[in-house]
């Protein structure tokens, strides 16, 4: 056989089944792996320190602790100790052998189960709070003017409890009740945790809500999620869908409606850069077959993660699409921010 030039060893190597030579136990995702092991970080408790995705046909690994990453190029340097053109010439000779082979089953959705059915009741019984003052601040201190948040507010697509822990408290167990609190999840040691994060975003479907602080609370997690995530955020246009456009969060998609990017798009929301499922999807898709989709998720290493995954699905739904990043700042509500100020 006549000697490959470099550009073939290169891309002969980029083919190679990255998933088959890891070395960490692999868990399936929509279109991905995560991992709890790094080449780079090792072993950790979370299952999700790192991720594989095949990106334009090549498989690629990322790790969330320190930003490394690579193709299977890296991978084998970084594993073996080796540069990366010996690591190419191995993968391009063939003399990797797998150390196992993993086939990524599809995900179904989730079922209901009576934690889940609890939180739509949930859902259901805070809608009735009216947005708290200091809600509105927080919303409007972050450049979403009061007409939006009023229109969130009618839609359903927002809901609030009272900013401060104890009267949240009691007006949860005067207006919801302790019991159905604790079936759903929601009680946890002697007080809710949604009595700490007062803001709430509700899907699509009214099943599943995120519960936001409105600050920092040391290494409490700012945002949690309850109830079954079968749809994501969703906010449909004033007039005809043109465009699906994709965004993290609350907070994001509020900041594109503000900025008016509700006349012609159907706005989705995910609950997270991993929340992403191949189901909605396929039905955005059947549901808009002419809509073009922009994929706004963060400037930032899980945003472009995030977004690769979903451009995958795109292709091979056929659909044309477009990387959209931020004007200013790392997300939309930054960018916004910039032109409010």
């Amino acid at each position: 056989e006549a000697p490959m030039r470099a550009a073939e060893i290169y891309a002969r190597a980029r083919e190679a089944d990255l998933p088959a030579l890891w070395k960490g136990k692999l868990h399936t995702g929509n279109s991905r792996y995560t991992s709890n092991w790094t080449p780079c970080c090792g072993e950790a408790t979370r299952k999700d320190r790192g991720s594989i995705s095949k990106v334009n046909g090549v498989w690629r690994w990322r790790c969330f602790a320190c930003n490394k990453g690579g193709t299977a190029i890296d991978y084998i340097a970084m594993t073996e100790g080796m540069s990366p053109e010996e690591a190419a010439k191995r993968l391009a000779g063939g003399k990797i052998e797998p150390t196992k082979v993993c086939d990524a089953p599809r995900i179904e959705e989730r079922k209901p189960t009576a934690a889940g059915e609890a939180v739509t009741k949930v859902i259901a019984a805070l809608k009735a709070h009216p947005i708290a003052p200091e809600v509105r601040a927080y919303l409007e201190g972050r450049g979403i003017r009061s007409h939006v948040i009023d229109e969130a507010k009618r839609r359903g697509f927002l809901t609030c409890l009272p900013a401060k822990p104890q009267d949240a408290v009691l007006w949860l167990e005067s207006h919801v009740g302790k019991d159905l609190l604790a079936d759903a999840g929601m009680w946890l040691k002697r007080w809710p945790a949604a009595a700490y994060r007062p803001l709430g975003f509700i899907n699509g479907s009214a099943k599943t809500i995120e519960l936001r602080m409105l600050g920092v609370d040391g290494d409490s997690p700012k945002a949690i999620q309850y109830g079954v995530q079968d749809h994501p955020l969703v906010w449909k246009p004033k007039g005809a869908v043109k465009r699906v456009l994709v965004v993290e969060g609350g907070v994001d998609l509020l900041s594109m409606v503000d900025m008016g990017e509700d006349d012609t798009a159907l706005i989705i929301g995910i609950f997270g850069t991993s929340s992403w499922r191949d189901a909605w999807g396929r039905r955005i898709a059947e549901k808009y077959p002419a809509a073009h989709w922009e994929i706004a998720t963060d400037d930032d290493e899980p945003g472009h993660v995030c977004a690769e995954a979903i451009s995958v699905q795109l292709d091979r739904l056929g659909k044309t699409w477009e990387r959209r990043m931020p004007f200013a700042g790392k997300d939309w509500n930054e960018a916004l921010a910039s032109i409010a100020a």
